[in-house]
């Protein structure tokens, strides 16, 4: 079976790369185990750290995923740092989705390429 070519998937519009989603996600936790046991006195922590993470995903997005023009990497980078400056556990389980969506996508790529099939 042949992917049609020409235009992008759906993976590769909302996967990012699996190696940012692992960073993220550990981030996310450290940053909720934080922030729980303070009983939320270092939410204020999670904003910058947000800010940081959504240039570091964005560069990460640009630099290693093909298909990512900086338009699409920037807006997947705004998507990953607002969603961890939310101060709960719940974002965490979004980032691996999206990594695993990443990972899928590349694995789909790379098999292509080793087949023939682009």
């Amino acid at each position: 079976m042949t992917r049609p070519t020409g235009g992008i998937s759906l993976l590769s519009l909302i996967g990012i790369h699996p190696a940012a989603a692992a960073g993220v996600f550990a981030i996310d936790w450290m940053l909720f185990v934080a922030e729980g046991g303070t009983l939320g006195g270092l939410w204020v922590a999670s904003i910058p750290v947000g800010i940081v993470l959504a240039i570091a995903v964005t560069l990460i997005q640009h630099r290693w995923s093909p298909q990512d023009d900086l338009g699409l990497a920037a807006g997947k980078g705004l998507l990953v740092g607002l969603v961890t400056a939310i101060p709960t556990a719940l974002p965490s389980a979004a980032t691996l989705g999206l990594g695993t969506a990443g990972a899928i996508q590349m694995f789909r790529d790379r098999t292509g390429r080793s087949q023939g099939e682009d």
